[in-house]
């Protein structure tokens, strides 16, 4: 039996339908009762029985609103994980966790070998403090114990985040409805769109979290994502092929704050992952933005 936290959320979600076409036995936890899933604190309940029947625990439900208050963000992230990896330790369960590639900064060094603290906002600085905690007790271990550094995941359904949804999604959503694109113009040496991510498709999250159920590697930090980064610029010109569209760019500054607790770049550092032999990414981003279109999956009825 494998209990997936975050089972309403974009990845959990897509997670657990994975997880179903493999017949694999799951119980689905969420911050809420919902038809399909428990409410975390339930979850926290639970006698050794219980716990002694969970095979893996995969843990991706947080706060990743970056706007939200600083107490809610470390209950469900930080003590809410804490909680959780502390039972996973005391019944030997393999426990994998969603950490986030904003715990990098604004740094251009990506490795995880490094551990980091980054204080852009209450949510990388909840990821942050959480993986000081779990690697700090890493030679205690007798199970797998695995933290992955999410880059920017996008695919179907995403637009479900709404404000949290990745720049793929939005763009895409504002070019189909406006025929705009509208990017951060950030002082120095990304400003007009030349802003940088490392974008990685769903699908292959998702083989990359079942590969860790059946061949995990040594327990650790490892980074998710495809190793290249795309610029916002770029990402128009794809988005742009692909729907058809020709949009009209438009530059603006954000706000101080705004600018404050904003990642400039991000490209995965993959060496820990190739020395591991985990898997790679096998979908391109014009691939993966050609399945969502496809699909009609930005969440538009005319998209």
């Amino acid at each position: 039996m494998i209990v997936v936290t975050g089972s309403e959320g974009f990845i959990g979600k897509a997670l657990c339908d994975h997880f179903s076409t493999l017949d694999y036995r799951l119980i689905r936890v969420d911050k809420e009762n919902t038809e399909d899933a428990v409410e975390s604190g339930w979850l926290l309940d639970q006698e050794s029985d219980f716990w002694r029947s969970i095979t893996h625990v995969v843990h991706l439900g947080a706060i990743s609103d970056t706007r939200a208050a600083l107490e809610d963000v470390l209950e469900q992230n930080l003590i809410f994980s804490i909680k959780l990896f502390e039972i996973c330790r005391k019944y030997d369960i393999p426990f994998i966790y969603a950490s986030s590639a904003s715990v990098y900064g604004n740094s251009l060094e990506f490795s995880e070998t490094k551990i980091r603290f980054n204080r852009l906002n209450y949510y990388s600085m909840s990821k942050s403090f959480f993986d000081f905690y779990v690697t700090g007790r890493m030679n205690e271990l007798s199970t797998p114990v695995i933290g992955l550094r999410f880059f920017n995941v996008y695919g179907p359904t995403e637009y479900k985040k709404g404000g949290m949804a990745s720049p793929v999604t939005t763009l895409a959503r504002e070019i189909i409805l406006k025929k705009e694109a509208t990017i951060f113009d950030i002082p120095g040496e990304y400003s007009k769109g030349r802003q940088s991510r490392d974008y990685v498709y769903i699908d292959d999250v998702l083989h990359f979290i079942n590969h860790l159920l059946n061949k995990p590697p040594k327990s650790g930090i490892y980074n998710l994502g495809t190793g290249l980064s795309t610029s916002m610029n770029e990402l128009v010109k794809v988005l742009s092929d692909e729907l058809g569209i020709s949009p009209k760019v438009s530059f603006f500054s954000p706000t101080q704050s705004i600018i404050d607790s904003y990642q400039l770049y991000t490209k995965a550092n993959l060496n820990l992952n190739k020395n591991s032999q985990l898997p790679t990414s096998r979908v391109t981003l014009r691939e993966g933005i050609q399945r969502i279109h496809k699909e009609n999956m930005f969440g538009l009825i005319d998209g």
